[in-house]
């Protein structure tokens, strides 16, 4: 119901959100290939170790051709289908370019009303379209590779300032240790006015290597968030960002409706035209509600 977008939608989140218990949202951004799946895959049990009911979000990319999506996620999460406390919910990105679908907020709220206290998003990741991720979680690991080559050119990609936490991910491999220093050296040049250093966490998805201190981070990171009063500074300013995404879609919507319906076309289109109006002009007249559609 929620990635349909049916109407019932804000009459079904406004009915649970009083009730949502407050969860904590964790998020895994990184360029294609960087084995984000692999690691939340992996970190799931040991979330469930330690009492935690896991939802993951995780987003394919949408094709911009047929509209359809691949949504390999619940093929390489497989191993947790059994498990009543995890739930994996795979979505297609439908146009966003945040590396969120419109409705990943709306999901983790449903999964959160479930009794799911640990929401684990992961994006698309490719490139600057993880940038959604940063309004939606409470701590962003930026996952990479070795092969991900020169760390400037991953700063260019636009994920790089994103991460609370910097994850080198197939640490074994050749390069490992480059980017690790590479990624150390960015982090000495940094300003971090909130206090926080994002540290460096070298992991093994397949052997498990560095993932129980990757929790530790996601744990100091969180206390840290707390102890300083940026948890609930970090929230509303997330509010802030989501309600004006609402406004957004509301808007879309509203201008997809007059462009399907052809009055925009025959109200405004021609007099544009006819060099008797303008795009910005018309563009506010359908703001403002100031012609007849």
């Amino acid at each position: 119901m929620v990635e349909d977008e049916r109407p019932e939608l804000p009459k079904i989140i406004a009915k649970i959100y009083p009730e949502l218990p407050g969860s904590i949202r964790y998020g895994f951004t990184g360029p294609p290939g960087a084995g984000k799946s692999s690691l939340i895959n992996k970190l799931v049990p040991k979330f469930r170790a330690r009492g935690h009911r896991v939802g993951v979000v995780a987003v394919d990319p949408t094709s911009p051709f047929t509209g359809g999506a691949i949504l390999g996620d619940r093929i390489r999460m497989v191993d947790h289908q059994l498990d009543p406390d995890v739930f994996i919910r795979s979505m297609g990105t439908r146009g966003s370019l945040g590396g969120l679908a419109q409705r990943s907020r709306d999901v983790a709220k449903i999964l959160e009303f479930a009794g799911y206290d640990l929401i684990i998003y992961e994006t698309i990741g490719s490139g600057q379209v993880g940038s959604d991720i940063a309004k939606s979680s409470d701590a962003v690991a930026v996952v990479l590779v070795p092969e991900g080559g020169d760390y400037v050119q991953t700063m260019k990609a636009g994920i790089m300032e994103m991460a609370d936490i910097y994850v080198v991910n197939k640490s074994d491999r050749d390069g490992a240790d480059y980017m690790v220093r590479s990624i150390m050296g960015m982090v000495e040049l940094g300003e971090f006015p909130m206090g926080w250093r994002p540290p460096i966490v070298s992991t093994q998805a397949t052997s498990d290597k560095g993932l129980d201190e990757l929790i530790e981070k996601f744990d100091e990171f969180i206390a840290f968030q707390k102890k300083n009063g940026l948890f609930e500074k970090r929230r509303r300013e997330q509010l802030i960002m989501e309600v004006g995404d609402i406004l957004q879609d509301i808007l879309r919507r509203e201008v997809r409706d007059a462009f399907e319906s052809g009055a925009f076309e025959d109200a405004i289109l021609e007099k544009i035209l006819r060099n008797e109006s303008d795009p910005y002009t018309a563009a506010f007249e359908l703001m403002e509600n100031k012609t007849t559609l």
